[in-house]
């Protein structure tokens, strides 16, 4: 890494032109197709701090984010988990089936994302700033030198970042707490699961996070299907997309 290319990252720590340095900074250490950083401060909805996305991509990559598809999202389920700070790959935070997920399906396999990256960066206020780096599926995955790479400039990323956004609480942003989930007619533990069952956990991964046996799952999951009258994982998808008001062809 230059040192003129440090230098101008510092330099610009606190102005407006800080995020689109950042993200030359990081455009330098590797290729990387897309680049997007958000803040989460506990289960708010998160903060858009920059994002390089098409145009013609960024309401199925942003918009629709921010509407509510985030609570199934790895990287805010991480943050709400007060993840240690660090670079961290999407698949290695991802539920079992997330790849099986219909979110997955339609989310990801349609704005084209192959392969993520995540820094995580806390502040001292508890706000998480998260810089996702994607890959599109018609190229290659991130390699272990490429990783490496980005290792290597992590002090300085997290250090830059703490400092240019060490004042952003989100609450006073204007930003308002959603509905913590849709599906009022469930219990708590029902809309646990199903938010679980959104995410890609397997019935045999959400029995082992929330210590309560496969067999209940079952019974939780048939009451969940019996009370909102469906019968699939891609029907409670298509009926959590309808409650946060987006339609399926929107996201594809």
């Amino acid at each position: 890494m230059k040192p003129q290319n440090i230098a101008k990252i510092i330099s610009t720590i606190g102005t407006s032109d800080f995020p689109e340095v950042l993200a030359e900074f990081l455009n330098n250490a590797t290729d990387i197709d897309t680049i997007v950083i958000m803040a989460y401060e506990n289960a708010l909805s998160p903060l858009p701090l920059f994002d390089n996305c098409p145009k013609d991509k960024r309401y199925r990559t942003i918009d629709s984010y921010i509407a509510g598809t985030y609570k199934l999202d790895p990287f805010y389920s991480s943050c709400l988990a007060k993840i240690q700070p660090g670079i961290y790959r999407l698949r290695t935070l991802a539920p079992d089936h997330f790849t099986r997920s219909q979110y997955f399906r339609t989310y990801y396999k349609q704005i084209g994302i192959h392969d993520e990256l995540g820094y995580f960066i806390r502040l001292d206020s508890g706000v998480y700033i998260v810089i996702s780096l994607g890959r599109y599926w018609n190229e290659r995955t991130f390699s272990s030198k490429a990783i490496g790479e980005l290792s290597k400039i992590e002090p300085i990323i997290q250090s830059s970042v703490i400092r240019h956004w060490k004042s952003l609480p989100l609450h006073e942003t204007g930003l308002t707490q959603l509905p913590a989930n849709p599906f009022n007619e469930l219990t708590v533990r029902e809309r646990e699961i199903a938010l679980m069952v959104l995410r890609g956990y397997s019935s045999e991964a959400v029995a082992l996070n929330l210590d309560i046996s496969l067999q209940t799952i079952k019974v939780h999951r048939r009451n969940i299907y019996a009370k909102l009258s469906i019968s699939s994982a891609t029907e409670l998808f298509l009926l959590y997309i309808g409650s946060i008001g987006l339609r399926v062809e929107e996201l594809c």
